[in-house]
Order: C-alpha cells, then structure tokens, then sequence
C-alpha cells in the first residue's frame, strides 16, 4: 500500500499515525520523553520507522501535530508589527512569553488579518532542536516532513470539519484530556484564542463564564455553537455541569466520533488540515518564499503567454468579424442604393409639400375677403369687378353715393389702408338715375401669428356676395 500522506499527533508519551485520505490508524506507539540536550529523539526515528515498514509507505509527506508539553500556545498582547518582527521578537523572548520555553525555540504565529490595537496575538512554540530531530527521524525513514503544526491548530480544523457551524463567526471547541481541559475558540473559521483549565468538571463555571463573555464582546449566540471532544468520562461530565450553566454541548457525531474519543488521535487526522501556527526554522521560510517568488513567476510568465495569446485571438476575432461585415455591406449595397434613391425623392416630396403648405397658409383668402366686403357694403352698392394680388386688393363699382361705399370698406375687418385708385364718375345710361362709378384700394392686414399648436382647420361655407352682379 502506498500512501500519499500521514498525519501524525506526537506527545510525550505517544505518537499516532493516521492515513490522511482514509483516517485509518497506521500506528500507536510509545514515546520517550524528548531530551533538550540531545540533537535525536530515538523512540520517534523507531516509530518513524516502523510506520514506513508496517504501512507500506514510499516518500509519503508526513503532517506533525505536537500536543502539551511538546509544544506550547498563547496568545500575547504586543504592538502592532509586521509578521516577521513579531516572529523576531517572540523568539528572542521565547524564555519570558513560554513558561516550558528552554533553549532555542521555533516560533508560529497565527494569520494576523485585521487586528485592532490591543488585541493579542495567538502564538506558539516548540523547542528547535525537537523540531530538527523530528525532520532528522523522518528522513531516516524516507519520509518528508510537510507541516508541523501545535494540537489546537489540528482541532480546529477537526472542529470545522466536524461540526461546519463552528467555522461561522464564533464558536468554541472543549478538549477534554485526563489531566486538563483546553477550550478553543474560533473566530470565522481560524483559530483564534486557547485557555486550559483543570480536568473535568472542576472550571466548569469558569469555562461557562468565558463562553458567555465572548457571545457578549463578539454579539454572537456563541452559546449555541460549542462543541467537545476528547475522553468520554471527562467530557460527559464536564457537558452535565456546562449544560446546567445554560451552555449546551454539541457531542461528537458521524464518521470521526470513534476518533474524537482520542484527542491526538483526531489531532493526527486533522495535521494535515491545520495551517495556522506552523513551526518553520529561518531556512524553511528561505526556502518557501524562495519556492513562492518561483511559482509566482512561473503564473506570471504564463499570465503573459494567456495575455498574448488572448490579444491575438480576439485580433483574429475582429478581423473575421470585419471580414463579415465588409461581405455583408457589400451584399447590401445594391438595396442601400435603391433606398437611398427611393429615399432621396421622397425627402424632395415632402419639401414641396412643406413650401406648398407654408405657400397655401400664407396666401390670401379671396373669398373670406370678398365676403367680408360684401357684407358691409350698402344695399345700393354693387361691385363690378374684384382684383387681388399679394396683400393688395382693387374693387370696381357701381353705388348711389360713392363716398358712403369708402365709410364702408374703412369698417371691413382685414382691410387697411383705404383710397380711390380712380376718380370717381358720375353716370347716366339712357336717361335713367344718375350714379356714381368707383374705383377703391386696400391693403389686406398681415394675418396673426398662428398658435404652437397646429389648430384644426375649419372650412368656411360658401357665401353669396350680398349686393353683387
């Protein structure tokens, strides 16, 4: 069988192997202490070893999760710095932050994000030289080590996986060991703060008090997203004593509720799931930035070849797409010019009909005048004759009293400008009445301005000039 990854959970006291795809257990096996003063941890390269031969496994990458005392979580309150000066500056006072802190130390340091000032800063710690026999024991075994990671780091990624509503806001994660009880807090999906306290139901009120205090800072129902794990008789009473507390308890459910009886069991599970506070000496960091800048040139290169690519692919589209246009203008130029021809004469139609209807609005109205004058001659005048042309009107005639027929036209509506355009004569056709023949001419009044609205045209009914033959 090969296997492509192991999460391993080492304590002081044992390590746990488990396939990282399956979650079958590979290997439980004792461990000896780990010696500060020694550059080797023989029982972890036995172990190592004996997983390669009893797994199968060839150059799997291995996910190291440390548990209590091995490694060591807090969370710090310093100024606000880059993440590199404050991993400086945890390792040179590793000795002062850690109280299990002896000789060099590896620090990690979770995703710092948005931190407001004040907050702390969740770190962890691990002895160096731990660290390098742990990648020394697994080159023995010709294994790779990949991550190495504190326990909580492992449960929390266990306690999203598990129970998704943890991943949400706020939520916290109980561990109950045999000889303590961690609480994990999570805050949108990492993890954010560890606090222990003693085993069983001995803090149950102080751990009720501290979930309740974070609902209130966070404005969270943080109290209906709380889940435990760990040793069954701890964990059940330590949920009894949070359950009167008005806390209530989410229990382990599913495919990893046999894990989740085993705290390092879950936390080998999970290693290789777990990001934050991963323990990386100076050369490591080197190495992955150096590896970083390369993958980053590599997209960047293939950015640049996608870039040109993708311009000369939409050149070629556009070309096309004006190669189709050019064929269709010409299929269609043909009909453009029959229409623009069709077009063009009836533009030239409409122009006349427009100088026609401005010509027929601004022309005299004969008829309106010649009735008009009719209606307000005397009943012994007659016309004998009417002429117009523009603005100007002559009329011939035949009346008793000539100058009564020039009173009358004064008071015609439409007409100004009123004189004799003959001398008036005097006649008396074979003896009868003698009368008197005019010749008169008017202006007509310049017409009022029409309204912005187009007024509907009214058809005048045809008048009988009153007092004409």
């Amino acid at each position: 069988m090969v296997i492509g990854r192991i999460g391993v959970s080492a304590s002081a006291r044992e390590l746990w192997a488990v396939n990282a795809d399956s979650g079958v257990v590979l290997l439980r096996a004792p461990l000896d202490p780990f010696s500060n003063d020694a550059n080797q941890w023989p029982s972890l390269v036995s172990a190592f070893r004996e997983m390669a031969r009893l797994s199968g496994t060839a150059g799997a990458v291995l996910s190291v999760a440390l548990a209590a005392p091995l490694a060591e979580v807090r969370a710090l309150e310093l100024p606000a710095l880059k993440e590199d000066e404050l991993r400086a500056v945890i390792t040179r006072g590793a000795q002062r932050y850690f109280v299990g802190a002896r000789g060099a130390q590896l620090v990690g340091v979770a995703a710092l994000g948005k931190r407001s000032a004040g907050e702390p800063v969740l770190t962890a710690a691990a002895s160096q030289r731990m660290v390098f026999a742990i990648h020394a024991a697994a080159r023995d075994a010709g294994l790779t080590i990949d991550t190495i990671v504190p326990a909580e780091s492992a449960w929390a990624g266990a306690a999203k996986s598990i129970w998704p509503a943890l991943g949400q806001k706020t939520g916290h994660l109980i561990v109950a060991h045999a000889d303590r009880t961690v609480l994990v807090q999570l805050r949108d999906g990492r993890l954010h703060s560890v606090r222990k306290f003693r085993a069983g139901a001995a803090d149950a009120s102080v751990i009720a008090e501290a979930i309740g205090a974070t609902a209130e800072r966070v404005g969270a129902a943080s109290v209906h997203r709380v889940a435990a794990i760990g040793h069954s008789d701890g964990r059940r009473e330590l949920t009894r004593a949070l359950s009167s507390a008005g806390v209530t308890v989410n229990g382990p459910t599913g495919p990893f509720a046999e894990a989740a009886g085993e705290p390092e069991r879950l936390a080998a599970t999970f290693a290789a799931s777990a990001a934050d506070l991963a323990f990386r000496s100076d050369d490591d960091r080197a190495v992955q930035q150096q590896s970083a800048k390369r993958v980053a040139l590599y997209l960047s290169a293939a950015a640049v070849v996608l870039l040109v690519l993708s311009a000369g692919l939409a050149l070629w589209g556009v070309r096309r797409q004006l190669n189709a246009v050019a064929n269709e203008r010409a299929a269609l130029r043909p009909q453009l010019s029959t229409t623009l021809v069709g077009r063009t004469s009836v533009e030239t139609a409409y122009r006349q009909l427009a100088a026609l209807n401005v010509a027929e609005r601004a022309a005299p109205q004969w008829t309106v005048v010649l009735v008009r004058i009719a209606d307000h001659l005397d009943v012994d005048s007659y016309l004998t004759s009417f002429r117009g042309r523009g603005d100007s009107v002559v009329v011939e005639g035949i009346a008793d009293h000539a100058a009564k027929v020039f009173t009358d036209l004064e008071e015609t509506p439409g007409l100004t400008n009123i004189r004799a355009a003959a001398p008036v004569r005097r006649e008396a056709p074979n003896g009868a009445e003698a009368t008197q023949r005019f010749t008169i001419a008017a202006h007509l009044s310049p017409p009022p301005t029409p309204p912005a609205a187009t007024a509907k045209p009214t058809t005048a009914k045809p008048t009988t000039a009153r007092g004409t033959r």
